[in-house]
Order: C-alpha cells, then structure tokens, then sequence
C-alpha cells in the first residue's frame, strides 16, 4: 500500500473504533508524541477487538498472536491533552495469520494523523508453532475484512465485473451480425452470400466461416510477397485487437510445401479442424498466384501442313 493511499484513508475505511485520551508522558522533548507511543495504540486497539468480539484470553486461549512485521506512516503531528479516535480494519486475513490496519484520528476530524499497523501470527501458547485460528477468531475478524472500503479495490472489481458482462458467446454474435455486417457484398434472394471480413476463408456470409463471430479463426494471406498464417490465440482477451493473433510468415523462398505444412500441421493440433481444406485451399491458391507464368512453346505444325510450309 503507497504512501498516498493510506494518506487519502477517511473514517468511513474503518469499522472498529476506539477512543484515546492522551496522556502528559505521551510527548517527548520535541512536545508531540512519540513515534513509539503509536505502537502501544495499535497492540491496544488490536487487542481490545480480540478480546471483546473475537473470544480471545491473553492468559488462557490455546492460541496467541505473535507480531512479525509492523509500519507506520505519520502525516501530521499529535500531543498532549489531544482526544484521539483509533480505527481498525483487516487487510488481509489468512488461515493462521492476519493483518492489521489502524487509522488514528484526532477527535472530530477525518483525515488520518498517521496510518500504521502490523502482521499477527497465531501459535500455541506453549509450542510456539504456527496454527490456524480458532473459527470465533477468524469469523471476528472476518467482520473487519468485509468492512473494507478500498476504493481501488472497488473499481477493480467494478471494471472486471463489466468485462465480464460484455463477453457473449459465439451462437449469439453471429445471430447478431449475420444480417447486419458490413462486411457481407452481396445479398440475392436465392443462392449464396459473401462477405469480405477478415478470417474468412471461403469469403461466406457463414457461421462456419465468419472471421468475426467465431473465437477460433484462420486467415491465409499474401503480404509483401509472403504468405502469412494468422490464427486467433485461445485464451486472447475478447477486447484485445493485435495481441490476440498469432502470426506465421512463409518467405517465397521457402515454398509451397513449407506453407502447406503449416497450415495442415495447424489443423492436426486440433484448431479448427474443419477449416483444414479451406485454409490449404486458400494456400494453393496464393501459391499458384506468386508462381511467373511459363512461356507456352511454339505450336508446332504437322502433317500436310507441315508438307506445304516446307515445301
């Protein structure tokens, strides 16, 4: 978590508070408050919730929490007889571990004068070894992770979430563009209609075909004097556009059995193999288009023909 984010943390973040009354030995020579001072207000607040709504008895549970790591960040400074509010939240809640945010508050505003907290560990009073806590612990404080009013994480999930819904599958775009692409040229009341959208490879208005419904396409084309093979990538994003094509280039040089082989090899790996004719179709035909005509020979003349032009 930045800096600037635990800066912006309101009271509204917290779901647990306490109230602190500071005392004279709180100040140090420079007369705020000790930056030592913070951490005995964090164990307080920590252990106020355990004990109260989590079960927890210092003296007898099973199970203590030991601190492994802690922080805190100071925005502003705080002295004596200042009233002080202290909020708690979870940040992360595990099967042995938990981590602790606490937001102190001078009484009566909103911005935080310093954000800190730490990590706890649950083990055996006497083994010392981790263990998972007890469930009255963790459904406690469970209650401050569900608390949480990230806004960051609020938009993350709002902005996958509407990914989500903008996924549809394949049957419905096509119900969706078979009569309205711009792609299709010709529409006649009787025979077959075409279309020019990219990954076609028969160039039909067709489910089979369509380059635009389907998620898995192949599209065989000549570029520069080279063949190029471009297939859609299974888990690509429906929103990407470059990223979620895959390119196979054959230089002339290379030959028609090389192109060949790469578009047949496509299909044996189980992607699309319906489309294997239509792509080594569609390869033959861009093959025999880049071949320079042979010059036909002279016709030659025989019989009596051949008699009187010799003659």
């Amino acid at each position: 978590m930045t800096e600037s984010n635990l800066k912006s943390r309101r009271r509204s973040d917290y779901a647990f508070f306490l109230s602190y009354r500071t005392r004279w030995s709180d100040n140090d020579q420079y007369s705020h408050i000790n930056n030592s001072v913070y951490y005995h207000l964090f164990d307080s607040i920590v252990n106020t919730y355990l004990i109260e709504k989590c079960g927890l008895n210092p003296t007898a549970s099973p199970l203590i929490g030991l601190v492994i790591s802690s922080y805190c960040n100071f925005f502003s400074p705080l002295s004596f007889p200042q009233v002080l509010d202290l909020g708690l939240r979870v940040n992360k809640l595990g099967n042995s571990s938990v981590s602790y945010e606490v937001g102190v508050f001078e009484e009566g505003k909103d911005a935080p004068a310093a954000v800190g907290g730490y990590t706890h560990v649950f083990v055996g009073s006497v083994s010392r070894k981790s263990s998972p806590m007890a469930e009255e612990t963790k459904d406690g404080l469970a209650k401050l992770l569900n608390h949480r009013t990230d806004l960051a994480c609020v938009r993350r999930r709002e902005a996958r979430s509407s990914r989500i819904s903008l996924k549809m599958s394949s049957d419905l775009q096509w119900l969706l563009l078979r009569k309205n692409s711009s792609f299709i040229v010709k529409r006649v009341p009787e025979g077959p209609v075409f279309s020019k959208e990219p990954g076609n490879l028969r160039n039909l208005n067709s489910f089979k075909y369509s380059g635009l419904a389907n998620s898995k396409t192949i599209d065989v084309k000549e570029q520069a004097g080279s063949i190029k093979i471009v297939t859609r990538k299974v888990k690509a994003s429906p929103h990407a556009v470059g990223k979620a094509y895959a390119t196979t280039s054959i230089r002339p040089r290379s030959g028609g059995r090389r192109a060949l082989g790469v578009a047949s090899g496509i299909a044996k790996r189980g992607y699309r193999p319906d489309l294997r004719t239509a792509a080594l179709a569609r390869v033959s035909a861009l093959i025999a288009a880049q071949r320079e005509p042979k010059p036909s020979p002279a016709k030659k003349v025989r019989g009596k023909k051949a008699a009187t032009f010799l003659g």
